[in-house]
């Protein structure tokens, strides 16, 4: 509201967004929402193109599943993460008095809706979703719309999940498996144990082998450890024009967008 800027995202999303821009700064507050998907509807069934930075950058996205807890997968051992909080951390970064102005979300319907996108700038393209849910088990119809995505060079994804108890990593493994990036980049780890990537980072590696991941095809793993890394914002900065961005992986297809502007 404060910077016009405009928001994107599901219909509960808009709908949490207007009603805290009234509870933070009084009635007749407003804000710029655009609905991507429908209230309620099932991930997957519309995939949006979203034409607001076109023809500079293509955006693409759908709707798919937050992170969530499913019964043990019988398909592979149990891999758990067992992440340790770094003891330093509420000495070395102490906590602070609340702002004055509370910002946060009521959340409300869209707590759990989760929007994955697809930005493509000339040959060079990224995917984000922060976060990531057990689709074989509820909603396999996304596997085969992840498989089929044109080719993403990099990857930002959570690497926690509200079921790591149970199936460690094995969601964000398959999330990657499908998407075939070169890079990815693991957040979100530090949600509940700051200063543990590290563990999420190593079941990450260990769910690459149960899945029978040839080393040669899997990504870089990068990531952001909270709170060392987040002014650092040089570690995911790529150049679109990079000749690197123009190789395919097997089984996927190039990307098409029209190069920038100069």
């Amino acid at each position: 509201m404060k910077t016009g800027a405009t928001i994107f995202g599901a219909a509960e999303h808009c709908d949490a967004m207007r009603g805290d821009a009234v509870r933070i700064f009084g009635a007749g507050t407003s804000v710029k929402c655009t609905t991507l998907v429908t209230a309620g509807s099932t991930p997957g069934a519309e995939v949006t193109n979203i034409d607001f930075l076109w023809p500079d950058v293509c955006i693409t996205s759908f709707k798919h599943l937050h992170s969530g807890p499913a019964p043990l997968d019988p398909d592979y051992p149990q891999n758990l993460v067992n992440p340790v909080r770094d003891p330093r951390v509420n000495e070395l970064y102490p906590p602070t008095p609340p702002l004055a102005l509370n910002t946060r979300t009521v959340a409300g319907a869209g707590g759990t809706v989760s929007i994955f996108y697809q930005f493509t700038v000339g040959d060079f393209s990224f995917i984000w979703h922060d976060t990531n849910g057990p689709i074989k088990d509820f909603q396999p119809q996304i596997i085969p719309m992840l498989a089929a995505l044109p080719k993403a060079d990099v990857e930002f994804g959570s690497l926690v999940s509200t079921g790591e108890a149970i199936n460690g990593v094995r969601d964000i493994a398959m999330y990657i498996q499908l998407i075939k990036p070169k890079i990815f980049y693991g957040g979100h780890a530090d949600n509940f144990n700051i200063g543990a990537s590290p563990y999420y980072h190593q079941a990450l590696q260990r769910q690459f082998d149960i899945f029978g991941i040839p080393v040669a095809d899997r990504p870089v793993v990068a990531g952001f450890d909270d709170p060392y890394d987040y002014v650092r914002p040089g570690l995911a900065t790529f150049s679109w024009k990079d000749k690197q961005w123009r190789e395919t992986p097997e089984g996927k297809t190039s990307v098409s967008c029209p190069a920038p502007r100069s």
